[in-house]
């Protein structure tokens, strides 16, 4: 089961995707995402979250339509779960269509899982407390966000 995280610029309409970590518990991918040029805003306070400057982002990041290609061929034909469809949808629609790369997956709701599995939900968000607690993971970087959402599905025997 593959489980993706996106950090963004921001949380409003103008935002984009700026990194994206994917991970099935066996093979990871990460990466920074270089900013399109009509892709300008930038909210200080989710910058303050998640740490990354934008600055970084141009001088690091791969360029947007190579990410696309990338995390589609990754995931081809596969499903991958979120923890926040709503927003990680629109940022994936940003990706893709600016980018004009085809999307070959399928964006789900991990708290679908949970459904007619009593008492699950709460275990797993206890379980992913306690990783999201522990000195082993960076909040709110994509690739430790992914991992820990697996690592909790995977003790809930849910992964």
């Amino acid at each position: 089961m593959w489980i993706i995280d996106i950090e963004a610029s921001g949380l409003g309409n103008a935002s984009y995707p700026i990194e994206i970590g994917i991970t099935n518990g066996a093979e990871n991918y990460s990466s920074l995402i270089k900013p399109l040029s009509s892709w300008v805003d930038w909210d200080l306070n989710s910058a303050k979250i998640h740490g990354i400057c934008r600055e970084t982002l141009v001088r690091e990041g791969k360029e947007a339509f190579v990410v696309a290609e990338e995390v589609s061929a990754l995931l081809n034909n596969q499903p991958v779960y979120c923890s926040n469809i709503g927003y990680d949808d629109f940022w994936f629609e940003i990706l893709f269509k600016q980018t004009n790369v085809l999307q070959k997956f399928v964006v789900k709701n991990i708290y679908d899982l949970f459904e007619d599995k009593p008492g699950s939900l709460d275990e797993f968000n206890s379980k992913k407390e306690k990783l999201v607690g522990s000195s082993e993971f960076l909040n709110h970087r994509a690739l430790d966000d992914a991992r820990v959402i697996w690592l909790a599905l995977s003790q809930n025997r849910l992964g």
